[in-house]
């Protein structure tokens, strides 16, 4: 009898700490913690400069949209674990290298969920068309582009804003560009440009030597369509590196994004 009543006692109590535990669950959610990295560019992204809240709805804290405007996504590379349609999600992981206290350079592979929303463009190395989640070839490297904004949770979750995948062995993936600065110039009616993108490296273009195309559309773009605030995703070669570690690339094709 007393066994009995221990089992039902028992019983009762795990019944009653999985329903704390969901509330407590959905509480987290409600307010996730996130961490914003400022670093430009990130040298060792590390745990962040700045810890607060998502902005609730009601709008009252005055910084949604500061915090949800993301013009300067972050460059990581690794493999895609997992990829998921029906929710959107995708399991990254990323090669990351950090510098200890000492000064000693680590590697270490860091697993982060990717939240992709409608419309995130998930491409193909080589031909910069769209590939499905089943199509995803999770032996090759992948490139994915996100933001600032970082969950603390574990493994922490952020939202992609361009991922490029089956990337060939020793093959050149292309850069998601948010143009930053964009100067043209116009030589014996030969227009030329120079991106600036949101890490400050420089992409050199011209109507002769570089093809633009749209992406998902039958619209026919050309060099003159890119503006500041344009986003695209470009094939380009290195043509030099300054001390800072900036680059300068000369673009072979450049793959507009609709605005």
């Amino acid at each position: 009898m007393r066994k009995k009543i221990f089992t039902a006692i028992a019983i009762t109590a795990f019944i009653m700490s999985a329903a704390a535990g969901t509330a407590m669950a959905d509480t987290a959610d409600a307010g996730q913690e996130i961490r914003i990295i400022n670093e430009l560019p990130p040298a060792n992204p590390g745990p962040g400069e700045f810890i607060g809240r998502f902005p609730d709805e009601s709008g009252e804290n005055g910084n949604e949209g500061e915090l949800f405007t993301d013009d300067s996504p972050l460059k990581k590379w690794g493999y895609i674990a997992s990829a998921d349609a029906n929710t959107g999600r995708i399991i990254f992981n990323s090669n990351e290298t950090y510098t200890d206290e000492n000064g000693t350079v680590h590697d270490s592979v860091m697993e982060t969920v990717l939240n992709v929303a409608d419309g995130v463009p998930v491409t193909d190395a080589v031909s910069g068309m769209p590939v499905s989640y089943d199509d995803i070839d999770k032996s090759a490297p992948a490139y994915v582009w996100t933001s600032r904004i970082m969950t603390l949770s574990l493994p922490p979750q952020t939202a992609a804003q361009a991922i490029v995948v089956n990337v060939p062995e020793g093959y050149t993936a292309p850069s998601y560009v948010v143009v930053k600065e964009l100067v043209t110039t116009d030589t014996d009616g030969q227009t030329a440009v120079t991106i600036t993108d949101q890490d400050g490296n420089k992409w050199s273009a011209s109507a002769e030597k570089t093809e633009v195309t749209p992406y998902l559309t039958r619209n026919i773009v050309t060099i003159d369509d890119i503006a500041v605030g344009s986003r695209c995703m470009i094939w380009g070669s290195p043509v030099s590196a300054s001390d800072s570690g900036l680059q300068e690339y000369e673009a072979q094709k450049i793959m507009l994004f609709a605005r």
